[in-house]
């Protein structure tokens, strides 16, 4: 096999988290007095952490007032912690394509906070898969920069060449070719933007991790 070292992105790749991560947005926007923003639009913000997905939602909303980012930051951080797994589920298949891969290395590297990454992994009996979590906090530079792929090769003596990351979105594509490693998307999730995606080159595309058997062999 060509690859040793499989690097996962977590929301929208491993899991569908974005209904709960909705459910806190627009929970610290009522504690504010604000109305909510629909679901859809707020999924369209999830992947560059949560502080860009705090600042894009007051964008959005465009409210007369000012509102403290760091006070909304706070509450949905508060209420997301407590409700992690409300409706956060395993993408089909994640589980078959850990156990087939087990003697590779893998990593999660994710712009999520390494503390809730972590977190969501334990509850769902998945930390055991991986080698390193990585969340958005846990080097100087998250996604799309390189560092945090970067800095797993090193901690697990992985060359480029023989590593993949397997994403979501466009800081995953980005973050790969800064490091020189080769990328795949999973566009299981229907929020998607495959146009933009196809833009951006990724090597690979599969609508479903199980088809990783496929492409990993090449």
């Amino acid at each position: 096999m060509k690859y040793r070292l499989l690097i996962f992105d977590l929301d929208g790749t491993l899991i569908d988290s974005k209904r709960d991560i909705a459910n806190a947005v627009n929970h610290a926007l009522g504690l504010e007095n604000m109305p909510p923003l629909d679901n859809k639009l707020i999924y369209s913000f999830i992947g560059d952490g949560m502080f860009r997905l705090i600042e894009k939602t007051l964008s959005a909303r465009k409210e007369s007032r000012q509102v403290n980012i760091n006070r909304l930051l706070k509450l949905y951080v508060e209420y997301y912690n407590d409700h992690l797994l409300d409706s956060t589920l395993l993408y089909p298949g994640v589980r078959e394509i850990l156990e087939h891969y087990r003697k590779c290395k893998k990593a999660i590297v994710s712009n999520k906070e390494e503390s809730s990454s972590k977190k969501i992994l334990e509850k769902l009996n998945m930390c055991r898969h991986f080698d390193i979590i990585f969340g958005g906090n846990s080097t100087e530079n998250r996604k799309p920069d390189p560092e945090p792929l970067l800095k797993v090769m090193e901690m697990l003596n992985v060359g480029p060449e023989e590593t993949i990351m397997i994403g979501d979105g466009i800081n995953d594509i980005i973050a790969a070719r800064l490091a020189n490693v080769k990328s795949c998307i999973v566009t299981h999730d229907p929020e998607i933007d495959m146009e933009f995606l196809a833009e951006n080159k990724p090597d690979f595309c599969i609508d479903s991790l199980i088809q990783l058997k496929e492409i990993l062999y090449r």
